[in-house]
């Protein structure tokens, strides 16, 4: 079962994963969106939010401090959730929610297999 859990850990951590390394690469793309968004500094806190972001899905991962780790996660999920653009057509809209939506649960629930289940 253990397997099982490492897997599923992995799955929900890839995401973020992905996330901060597409902040990396397309590093002057999201640094302008934050520009946009009035936020000083806004290379400094791209690259700091990357990183935390990896660090907290690494973290997630390996089940070190796992609360703080979803805790960091989930406030990246809904700031993500925040940032979905108005100019999507609302059925795009409409699924951008529900994937975060289930991010959510996924980490929820493997905050609960963790606390539940201390080799897990």
């Amino acid at each position: 079962m253990n397997r099982y859990l490492l897997l599923s850990r992995f799955m929900i951590a890839f995401i973020f994963i992905y996330a901060s390394l597409n902040k990396f690469i397309n590093f002057q793309t999201q640094t302008q969106i934050l520009s946009n968004l009035d936020i000083p500094y806004a290379a400094a806190v791209t690259a700091i939010l990357a990183l935390i972001e990896l660090i907290a899905a690494v973290f997630f991962i390996l089940r070190y401090n796992i609360e703080l780790s979803v805790l960091i996660l989930i406030l990246f999920l809904i700031g993500n959730t925040f940032m979905i653009p108005i100019k999507y057509p609302e059925i795009v809209i409409n699924l951008l929610y529900m994937k975060n939506l289930s991010i959510l649960g996924g980490l929820l629930t493997s905050l609960l297999t963790a606390r539940l289940t201390k080799t897990g």
